[in-house]
């Protein structure tokens, strides 16, 4: 799943696929330790952006953000 949710994340960007947030569930999704760890590496390698990864997740812009920058996690390596 999180293979396939930064493939989706590099298609919108790349312009393959439409801009909207289909297929995200109406309650708010909630990160796992697998997600931020796999998140953090694909924003490290400046592979996405943290909008790409919050839109990928189906999660607000802040929640990713802080996930990233080790705000929120912070005993995830």
């Amino acid at each position: 799943m999180n293979a396939e949710s930064i493939k989706r994340a590099h298609q919108k960007r790349m312009g393959l696929r439409p801009k909207q947030r289909s297929g995200c569930p109406e309650s708010q999704m909630v990160l796992e330790e697998q997600d931020v760890i796999v998140a953090r590496t694909a924003y490290g390698e400046g592979k996405l952006t943290i909008r790409e990864l919050a839109d990928a997740y189906c999660v607000v812009y802040s929640t990713m953000r802080d996930a990233v920058k080790r705000r929120t996690w912070k005993h995830i390596p």
